[in-house]
């Protein structure tokens, strides 16, 4: 969903992404497709202006949710994201990677500005605390991790056992007090 609850976005294996005003899912506002590489994540900019769209090629593209068409595009990762979240200002994307690694973006400049190899496995959730100070990573290593977002330095890890078990999504609540996960 975009941060103002009006539209809600899809996107799959075959390689389309569709946005649909979330008050009639009948018909979509637009549809765009790449068939040469699957959809791996979406989310909104925090301004709800631009659908961030992650693909299986390490490419991560920005669509004006007005017009549909692809506005800029990232550096590529060195392998494929499967989760973003911006900071609530929308100053920077974070981008978990299939490696275990969560890239940093400036929005502003449009380049990676930082990396951390945060899991062992693949990071299959992120989320961004409602101040910016902190994020939650979690992935295939069965752990969910805070992170500090301005020194990228772990504050606490929470583990579920067995270890074969991960992540597959994080949110915060609005007042930045309850962290709720899902996962297998």
């Amino acid at each position: 969903y975009s941060s103002d609850g009006s539209l809600i976005a899809v996107g799959g294996r075959a390689g389309n992404v569709l946005l649909f005003p979330a008050n009639d899912l009948s018909s979509p506002r637009f549809e765009s497709s790449r068939h040469d590489s699957a959809v791996t994540d979406v989310c909104f900019s925090t301004d709800s202006k631009q659908l961030t769209i992650a693909w299986d090629d390490h490419t991560i593209q920005l669509l004006s949710v007005d017009t549909g068409e692809v506005t800029d595009e990232l550096p590529a990762t060195d392998d494929t994201p499967l989760s973003m979240a911006y900071c609530p200002d929308g100053s920077c994307l974070i981008v978990g990677t299939q490696a275990g690694f969560l890239h940093f973006y400036s929005m502003k400049t449009r380049q990676r500005f930082a990396d951390l190899k945060a899991h062992s496995g693949l990071i299959s959730a992120v989320a961004v605390f409602p101040d910016g100070r902190l994020l939650a990573s979690g992935g295939q290593d069965g752990s969910l991790r805070i992170w500090d977002v301005a020194t990228r330095e772990i504050v606490t890890m929470l583990s579920i056992a067995p270890p074969s078990n991960r992540y597959f999504g994080i949110t915060v609540s609005a007042d930045g007090k309850t962290v709720a996960s899902a996962g297998v």
